[in-house]
């Protein structure tokens, strides 16, 4: 689909339609992603078609994206951070504010640096990101040596 069959779409549907990208694989090329037309009606994320005027995609789209609204409205999503507080593995938890968790992520990263060195945090990423750059820089900030990593 091209940017005028997605306009008179989203305008025949009384829809909305957003030109952007799928950051759920991030595919080669500059800023990575899939093109898609993100389109919404009353604010409610619908459904996505893809770009075809992208390079990376040239309008097919994997399931992933196409899964796009389930991932956004799923009951499963976290949308606030959670403590455990039973054993592991209990499925025990409790809500806690953004300022709890982050304090508590900065002591055990401190902990750990001081313990076992900044080369005993890894991260992991399953391919190249959009925000790839981020978990670098992360990393370079905590003390990792940069030569550790290996570019995907």
């Amino acid at each position: 689909m091209n940017y005028e069959q997605a306009i008179e779409v989203a305008r025949a549907r009384g829809e909305k339609v957003v030109p952007t990208v799928c950051g759920m694989c991030g595919p080669g090329g500059p800023g990575g992603g899939c093109g898609i037309y993100a389109f919404s009606k009353n604010g409610k994320f619908l459904r996505v078609a893809g770009m075809d005027e992208c390079p990376n995609n040239r309008g097919a789209l994997c399931a992933k994206a196409h899964t796009a609204p389930q991932w956004v409205y799923s009951q499963d999503r976290l949308t606030h951070p959670l403590r455990r507080i039973g054993k592991k593995g209990e499925g025990k938890f409790e809500k806690i504010s953004w300022d709890e968790a982050i304090a508590h992520i900065a002591e055990v990263l401190l902990h750990q640096k001081r313990e076992y060195g900044p080369e005993s945090l890894a991260i992991l990423s399953p391919a190249k990101r959009s925000y790839s750059e981020y978990l670098q820089r992360f990393a370079v900030v905590h003390g990792v040596d940069s030569s550790f990593s290996i570019p995907l």
